[in-house]
This record gives structure tokens, sequence and C-alpha cells, in this order.
């Protein structure tokens, strides 16, 4: 089959700038979508895939498989465990990387706003650095025990809804009727953990009048037959403590498996959305090829396949469209990438990368190549002699 010159096709671009430019803006808008719902799905995806060590486990109540917010275990269990479990990581000094937590929902008050703002708190000791490696303090410093101390993490204004001015070093929270003193900021790379307020463990047990925590993360160390094995032979022989454990990683892997649905809706909802834009983008060809119905039939008079003009139109359709998704590309790097969303467990970051545009991309040039076909399809099969009085 030949085909007709390609610049056939792209001197027509220019003979409806109208037609051309909505082609053009139903690109920009596909890519748009497509890098905005991909991103919100990475995003989502990768701050439920904390970078823990695979010999990292947590133990926590039995029940409460989903959040750590509603596990509640003995106070001793850090100490249980170490008493009872071999294996565990050890420092220079002795010190084991043996982590017991606090993990809760609060409800926090600022100076001049009468809204509550809700976060999420940890309670932590000096060891949970050593088992949450990817958190830095960037600014200032550790809390204290005992000097109503906390640090907030970077993302900690996105997940309560308030400016980053508000948690600024030096400004003050209150919660259960006590000031606490922000004194330091921290990140968390590729973590929920982000999106936190940290405080020593012992201050936020007094300060919500809690006798139990939440969860203890315990590293093993392998080169001294350490194994999670044993944490969940621990939680199986101590029934009456009523504990489960498993890998960290296993633990996100549940939470994961939790957002799914939310995650399907964001994918649901873009694929909606660019079938509304499609349809729109048929309408749009229909009545554009509607005045070319002359012209085609012209084409097909001396000598030229319909199927050889099908391909001229798609070639049209997919140089404007695809315009229009690097444009559309270009501005979902410039706006989009680095845009801080918030969800239940905290916050993250929308990261556009080469998986989003490539996703953007194709997802562009497939609707124009569908959204081409019907009308091209309608208008090469009318007959010919119908076709050359048309106006």
């Amino acid at each position: 089959m030949k085909l007709l010159p390609w610049d056939y096709g792209i001197r027509n671009l220019s003979r409806s700038i109208v037609r051309t430019g909505l082609c053009v803006l139903s690109g920009t808008l596909i890519a748009l979508l497509a890098i905005a719902a991909s991103g919100v799905v990475h995003g989502l995806e990768r701050s439920l895939h904390a970078d823990i060590s695979p010999n990292v486990g947590v133990v926590y109540g039995a029940g409460s498989e989903d959040s750590l917010e509603r596990s509640d275990i003995d106070a001793r269990t850090g100490s249980l465990l170490a008493a009872s479990v071999s294996g565990i990581r050890k420092r220079n000094d002795g010190s084991e990387f043996i982590s017991p937590e606090v993990v809760m929902a609060l409800a926090i008050d600022f100076e001049n706003d009468e809204k509550q703002r809700l976060a999420i708190a940890r309670g932590v000791t000096e060891s949970a650095y050593l088992l949450h490696k990817n958190v830095q303090i960037t600014k200032g410093r550790a809390p204290r025990p005992a000097h109503n101390e906390l640090m907030v993490g970077r993302l900690a204004p996105v997940k309560m809804g308030v400016s980053p001015e508000a948690l600024e070093i030096g400004k003050t929270l209150v919660f259960d009727e006590t000031q606490w003193t922000i004194v330091g900021q921290f990140v968390a790379p590729g973590s929920v953990l982000a999106s936190e307020l940290w405080l020593p463990m012992s201050d936020l047990m007094v300060a919500t009048k809690r006798n139990g925590i939440s969860a203890v993360l315990v590293e093993m160390d392998p080169s001294q037959g350490g194994d999670l094995a044993d944490l969940e032979t621990f939680a199986f022989q101590r029934l009456d403590l009523e504990l489960i454990a498993m890998p960290v990683a296993e633990y996100y892997k549940r939470l994961d498996a939790f957002y799914k649905p939310i995650k399907l809706i964001v994918w649901l909802t873009a694929i909606l959305i660019a079938i509304g834009a499609c349809f729109g983008g048929i309408n749009t060809m229909y009545a554009a090829f509607a005045g070319r119905i002359r012209e085609f039939a012209m084409l097909r008079c001396v000598g030229w396949r319909p199927s050889a003009i099908g391909v001229s139109l798609v070639q049209e359709s997919v140089v404007s469209v695809a315009a229009g998704a690097l444009l559309g590309c270009f501005i979902g790097l410039l706006v989009l990438d680095g845009i801080e969303v918030r969800f239940t467990m905290g916050a993250f970051e929308l990261l556009v990368g080469p998986i989003q545009l490539t996703i953007a991309l194709v997802a562009a040039l497939f609707v124009a190549v569908v959204g081409v076909l019907p009308p091209a399809i309608r208008c090469l099969r009318s007959p010919l002699n119908e076709s050359l009085k048309s106006i």
C-alpha cells in the first residue's frame, strides 16, 4: 500500500487552527491526568515500602494487623524480648537494637486557631534511631525526656493541614492540656514517618495516661544466629501477652494491600476521564472530517486507497496529540513533581519520573489513535458519488 506523503498530513494541521488546538489541548490534559494518577499511586506505594533492613521485625498486639495505632501491648514487652530471644543485633557498647514505640493519633491545638488538627505522634526512645535508619534530623535536635519537647517531620504540616511556619522550631503545640515546644525537624525519605511528630515515649505515655505501648521493633543479627522466626516463636509461646510478630516488610505489604481499593479508584477515575476525553475527541474529529469529505473523495478518485488516507488522518491526530502530550509532560514536571498529598496515615510526595512520563505519552497516543478511527472509517466508507456532491 502506497501512503500519502508525510508532509501532506503535517500541512493539514495548519488548515484548521481551532481543530489542531483542541487536539493539542486534549493531549495535554490526558498526559497531565495520567501523570497525576500514576504519580499518586507510585507515591502511595513508595510511602508504604519503608527502607528498613530485612532483618527487622515488629511485635505488636494481635488483632491490630492493619494499624499500629490500635495496638496496645504490655510496656515490658521490649525487656521480655531482650531476655528471651537470642541473636538480637547489638552495638559495640552492648546496647541492643530494640525499639519500644507508642503510635497514636492526637488532636493538636494551635495558638490563634480554634480548629484542632489531627496528627500522628510516635513516642520513641534513643534506640528508635537505630531501627529507623532513614530518619535524619535536619534542623535543631532530638527532644529530651521530661522537658515537654518534640520534633516534627518535614511532611507533618501537610498531614495536619497547616503552613510550615506553624511547625517551625520554637513554636508550641498543645494537646492533653500540655504545651510542647518544637526543638527539631527531621526527614524520612520514602516513608510515612516524615509526616509524624516524634517525642519521648515516656512523656507521651504520661500525657495521654497510657500504660501500654504500641509495638516493639527488633533487628536480628544473622551472624549471631538471629532469625525473625524467633520473634514469631516468642509471640506464639507468650499467649498471655496476645502478641503477633512479623517482618516489617510484611507489615507494610499488608498496609499496601489495605490501600489497594484507593489505588484502584484513582486508576478507574483516570480511565473514565480518559474515556470521556476520547469521546470528545471523536466528536471533534467527526465535525472536522465532515467538511473534508469531498477532499477525501478526490484523493480516492486520483488513486489513493481509503486505507492510505486513513493512515494520513491517524498521522495528523498522533502528531497534534503527541505535541500536547509533550507539553503536558513538561507542565507535569514543572507543576506536579514534588506536590505533597495527604492521606489517612500521613502524607507523601507525588514524584514524576520516567515511568509516569512514559504512561502519559502512551495514554495520549492511544487516545489519539482510538479517537480518530471511528470518524475516519465513517467518512471513507461513504459512496464516492455522494462524497463528491457533498458541500
